[in-house]
């Protein structure tokens, strides 16, 4: 008989928990970097208040990370167009800790069954109680633990290639690049909707691209310099 992981009635918002998690994580990230990274003190602190402000209202209004992602970005903006600092190595600190954030975010998500997989009775599948979201008692794949160890694997592959390459520029085309890559090919095994492709992998194709051609860039910066 297959294993199967079976989730009871805990009758708690491990979701609203995670998304807390991930911002204090989130914020921590973003200072550690922001200090290795050269910023000034005053900078530090504005740009994490930004980040607070707008991760607390994801969290209390929108209470999704897909908002927080969004929201990220518009305060990144903010930061540029007053500091005009590099913006290849700015975003870069901002999106450095996104997967490990959405690993933490999926559990909350595992744990109360939404964004659930597709119908699946193999090893390690799932059963859900008493969901609001996924179908309870019917056998589901695990997509959302899929999403949270791939998801760790490509922060661990950023912190690599932090490393290796001595320039934090590189981890923002890395990230956006895996991220898709996993996201796109992982969609397919969540309940099957209507269209060939759902609208997150659409969004993962054109983060990739965008990907691609700042890495191009980078690379021919790079180049240039030498």
């Amino acid at each position: 008989m297959n294993s199967h992981i079976y989730i009871p009635n805990l009758n708690f918002n491990y979701y609203g928990v995670s998304l807390l998690v991930s911002f204090l994580v989130y914020l921590i990230i973003l200072v550690i970097l922001s200090i290795k990274e050269k910023f000034k003190n005053y900078e530090i602190a504005i740009l994490a208040t930004l980040e607070s402000i707008v991760w607390l209202v994801a969290i209390f209004f929108f209470r999704s990370s897909f908002y927080a992602l969004i929201l990220i970005a518009i305060a990144g903006l903010i930061y540029y167009f007053i500091f005009k600092p590099d913006s290849k190595q700015l975003f870069a600190i901002l999106v450095f800790s996104v997967p490990l954030i959405y690993a933490i975010g999926k559990i909350g998500c595992f744990i109360n069954g939404c964004c659930y997989g597709i119908e699946y009775s193999g090893p390690l599948h799932v059963i859900y109680e008493h969901s609001d979201k996924a179908p309870n008692n019917t056998n589901l794949f695990p997509v959302q633990l899929a999403e949270t160890i791939t998801n760790y694997i490509i922060f661990i592959a950023a912190i690599i290639v932090y490393h290796k390459k001595k320039d934090i520029r590189y981890t923002l085309p890395f990230n956006l690049i895996a991220c898709s890559i996993v996201k796109f090919a992982l969609d397919f095994l969540r309940t099957p909707g209507k269209h060939i492709i759902s609208l997150n992998q659409i969004f993962c194709i054109i983060a990739a691209v965008i990907g691609i051609i700042l890495l191009i860039r980078i690379r021919k910066q790079q180049r240039n310099k030498e």
